[in-house]
């Protein structure tokens, strides 16, 4: 499944710190799970061809998401992105994996554990590719009246294990449910011309379906070489996959 969702500059502060705060992901039970299960770090990394431009390397830091976040180059602070009062500091593209999937991810050895997040990981980085050189993400001329794909893009994944905690498992001291998925807050994108840019809201919200689909192929293929049998055609629309032999 794929979720567009926008994040609003009023509330970047708040965006950078569920993000890259440990204790605030814990207390909403939606965080990145090490290897004995329990609640551990995990540093965003750099996707887009835009970050060589730039010269980023290494893990995110909080500063340089929060740059991003108000439309500043994430190293020298410089502002990139025209300031409004009413802008959107970028969009949370969720990538969320089938639930069997997730099943396996949790109850995996560690070699086949990291096999599997390592297929997630490269059907997300593909799907970005894919964004950055087919969807109209971009607006130019008199009024942003022509869209059209970006030159490169800028953006930051973030990679979750749980599914956020309900009422009843916090009641019952129960962790919440595995669910891998991976959240790619995407900032800004340099246009042909040259400008750094904000993102065209409307072409990913009216692209999703082409953006998930993208991505189920991707994952469904990874999982597929690892020896996975893929059941296809399942959940709503028939628009998703799940493996075979987990019930």
């Amino acid at each position: 499944m794929l979720t567009v969702q926008k994040l609003h500059a009023v509330r970047a502060s708040a965006v950078a710190e569920y993000f890259t705060d440990l204790e605030v992901q814990k207390n909403t039970g939606d965080y990145y799970a090490g290897k004995d299960g329990a609640p551990a770090e995990c540093p965003g990394r750099w996707l887009g061809s835009l970050l060589r431009r730039f010269g980023l390397s290494g893990d995110v830091t909080v500063e340089q998401l929060l740059h991003l976040l108000d439309g500043r180059h994430p190293i020298t602070g410089e502002r990139l992105v025209r300031f409004r009062k009413d802008r959107v500091a970028g969009h949370d593209i969720t990538f969320s994996a089938p639930k069997s999937m997730s099943a396996v991810w949790a109850l995996a050895s560690d070699a086949l554990r990291d096999a599997v997040q390592k297929a997630q990981d490269d059907a997300v980085a593909e799907t970005m590719t894919y964004v950055e050189r087919h969807v109209p993400l971009v607006r130019r001329g008199r009024n942003g009246t022509i869209v059209e794909t970006a030159a490169e893009l800028l953006a930051v994944a973030f990679t979750h294990h749980t599914s956020r905690q309900t009422a009843s498992q916090a009641d019952r001291e129960l962790p919440p449910d595995p669910q891998v998925h991976t959240h790619v807050l995407l900032p800004m994108a340099r246009r042909h011309d040259g400008e750094i840019v904000a993102i065209n809201s409307s072409a990913l919200f009216c692209g999703r379906r082409e953006i998930e689909a993208v991505y189920h192929t991707a994952l469904a293929d990874r999982l597929a070489e690892m020896g996975f049998e893929i059941k296809r055609g399942t959940g709503r629309g028939k628009r998703y996959f799940e493996i075979e032999g987990i019930p």
